[in-house]
């Protein structure tokens, strides 16, 4: 292969382990069957033409003694952001700014952090950004999302099989396409209860697990990078706010990490509908050094800018713009540890955890544990592991079913985010781990405020979101139930719903029952917005069940009881605000139901009877189970996996013979004197 490569646009990104590269090379237009014979030749290159991969296809190995790495990110550039802002290709730009690259910034021009923040507004500002936030506030999100998922998984925890999940490939963020057979769903396998949970903020994590790692997949939180999570609070919400579509907007993340650059580049997080992506362009914290010295500011001659009220609500700033906020001193690599660990233990078991966590360290710095304890018994026990080489320890503990953690941070940089392989290098005179010390000192510059306190999570959350639960609970409901989009709402007469879900037309199908028309209709002028309305959506009935009452009205709660049966065959979310409706629906398995609470949507959880069949069904097929199958879930149950007796029986046989040569002890020769008593 020849030592150039550049960026194409058709390589497919892998979603759980598998990536396509596309080789363009002569022997393509060839027949493989008349190929002429000819000696290998392993050096020299066969081909004149150029392989061409595209950004998905890297494995974040920092291994490359090619151009190809140089070529491949200068897709994502300081050179490529100045173009676009040059050029006015978008109505609106917006800058996401990491707190770990902030606080590289502020040891480099050894100013505090907030200052270094409002001046990097000003410097933004001046080349024609519009926005400068922070991305606090979406960490905020990851972590009230990663906390929900654990609590979830802790109680309805299984032991999970060590297994490769179907191979499958991202097409968009809305589509993933299987690239195996479909089969029935391996109740030993099941993803949303698999433990430990994995954190999964950290791309060069997620690529090495995907590549070489699938059988972790389901054990990895759900829940999207503070990065990707910024990227769609400002591509819907802002672009939402300011009747502009997602991609008239430009959004450029400062992150700590190269690695976030392919991360950006994965399908996973680009908009189909719109054909743009969640972060358009990221930047390392050393090209923001690179971006000052190209232009010949004078930074520390930069002004500090006065913060908008929108910049001072979606960052991690004080209302007086004088202090920068966080939800922990020592949450360098987003906290989800710490967060998690106490949130678990206030809400499982009532533990008020305070003060700094207890950690015991591991066989190095980039490993350490802490644990829970309540009556004598360990609860929660947690770890930090930061470097392939205590990802691998993590690897082999879940393989051999011998991990004792409920939940583990893993991050790919030795020493996690502070450390990333984007942050400012030391300068000679400084060493690496003086450095270090430094970014931490700055970063911990911060008031501790948590995430429920924030302002604009609660905003966007009530307003946008439908509450904190509502995605989760629709991808519960997607696993358990089957039910996947386009939703088929089921709606009654007493609120018009799509007003306050904000959906678009391709992620609903709005139903409403006949009788609910009739009743619109009989109540003449005073419904006469909501019958038009109404007669917007499509009617779903059930014949055979209302031709036998067709001379008698039909109560619009009744009729909806016959619609939804005994099962909910028809896959229907109903939304509706009778009480007493709800009360006899969450009797059918299988049932989202949503209702307004003054302005808020609330999405309630799965209810005891869905559960109660899903269980049923899950011993059905352990009764089904082949040998195989069924001899995993024995040897798991006992506490020991296959690979684990695998492993006892190779040290069996590897034990050494006869006495040990290196003993000190002389032999013994007992049989050669009873010997010479026989003679």
């Amino acid at each position: 292969m020849s030592d150039a490569s550049k960026p194409k646009g058709d390589g497919v990104p892998s979603a759980n382990g598998l990536a396509k590269i596309t080789l363009q090379t002569e022997l393509s237009a060839m027949d493989m069957a008349v190929l002429p014979p000819v000696e290998p030749n392993i050096i020299r290159t066969t081909t004149q033409e150029k392989a061409t991969i595209s950004l998905d296809d890297c494995l974040a190995c920092s291994g490359c003694v090619t151009s190809a790495e140089t070529v491949l990110i200068s897709q994502q550039s300081c050179k490529e952001m100045l173009d676009v802002l040059a050029a006015h290709t978008y109505k609106y730009v917006v800058v996401t700014l990491s707190p770990q690259s902030r606080a590289s910034l502020a040891v480099h021009f050894d100013m505090p952090v907030i200052v270094v923040h409002r001046k990097l507004v000003t410097l933004f500002r001046t080349l024609g950004v519009n926005l400068v936030i922070d991305s606090t506030c979406s960490g905020d999100f990851a972590l009230l999302e990663s906390r929900a998922e654990f609590l979830r998984r802790y109680c309805d925890q299984q032991k999970t099989i060590w297994a490769r999940p179907p191979s499958s490939v991202a097409v968009s963020s809305r589509k993933t396409e299987y690239l195996e057979p479909s089969t029935a769903a391996n109740p030993l396998q099941d993803p949303l209860r698999a433990m430990p949970m994995l954190a999964s903020s950290c791309p060069g994590w997620i690529c090495y697990a995907e590549k070489s790692q699938p059988n972790a997949i389901p054990f990895i939180d759900t829940t999207k990078s503070p990065q990707q999570i910024a990227g769609s609070i400002v591509k819907r919400f802002l672009s939402g706010e300011r009747g502009i579509a997602p991609d008239e907007v430009y959004h450029v993340a400062v992150m700590p990490c190269f690695d976030k650059k392919l991360e950006a580049s994965r399908k996973d997080f680009q908009d189909p509908e719109h054909a743009t992506r969640e972060v358009d362009c990221v930047l390392a914290t050393t090209e923001i050094i690179e971006l000052v010295e190209s232009l010949n500011i004078d930074f520390a001659g930069v002004k500090p800018a006065n913060l908008t009220p929108e910049e001072i609500m979606l960052s991690g700033v004080s209302e007086d713009g004088s202090s920068v906020l966080g939800s922990s001193l020592n949450a360098s690599s987003g906290g989800q540890l710490e967060h998690i660990f106490r949130f678990a233990a206030k809400k499982l078991f009532n533990v008020e955890v305070s003060g700094p966590l207890e950690y015991v360290a591991g066989r190095n710095p980039d490993f350490r544990e802490v644990s829970l304890v309540v009556e004598g018994k360990e609860v929660l026990k947690f770890a930090v592991a930061y470097g392939f080489r205590n990802i691998q320890s993590i690897m082999t503990k879940i393989r051999r079913n011998r991990c004792p953690y409920h939940y583990v941070e893993i991050m790919a940089c030795p020493s996690g985010c502070l450390n990333g392989g984007g942050q400012i290098r030391p300068k000679s005179t400084l060493l690496a781990t003086e450095l270090l010390d430094n970014v931490t000192s700055r970063f911990q510059e911060l008031q501790v405020r948590e995430p429920t306190a924030n302002p604009a999570v609660k905003y966007l959350y009530e307003k946008y979101l439908g509450g904190t639960r509502i995605r989760k609970a629709l991808r519960q409901f997607h696993f358990l139930c089957g039910l996947k989009a386009p939703y088929k709402m089921k709606v009654d007469v007493q609120e018009r719903v799509p007003k306050y879900l904000q959906v678009k037309p391709y992620e609903c199908e709005f139903y409403v029952p006949r009788a609910a028309l009739e009743e619109l209709q009989l109540l003449g002028k005073t419904m006469k917005e909501a019958y038009e309305l109404a007669k917007s959506f499509k009617v779903a009935e059930s014949y055979d069940q209302l031709e036998k009452e067709e001379d008698k009205p039909v109560d619009v709660s009744k009729a909806i009881q016959i619609i939804i049966g005994d099962t909910n065959d028809r896959k229907f979310v109903v939304c509706t605000q009778e009480v007493e409706l709800r009360k006899a629906l969450r009797l059918v398995p299988g049932v989202p139901l949503m209702y307004l609470n003054r302005s808020v949507l609330v999405f309630e959880e799965i209810s005891h009877a869905t559960l109660a069949i899903v269980r049923q069904e899950e011993k059905t097929n352990r009764a089904k189970l082949d040998v195989n199958e069924k001899r995993k879930l024995k040897q798991m149950q006992a506490g020991e996996s296959e690979e684990g007796q695998a492993e006892k029986q190779r040290l069996l046989k590897k034990r050494a013979k006869g006495p040990n040569p290196l003993s000190v002890k002389k032999p013994t020769n007992k049989k050669v004197r009873s010997k010479q008593k026989k003679n």
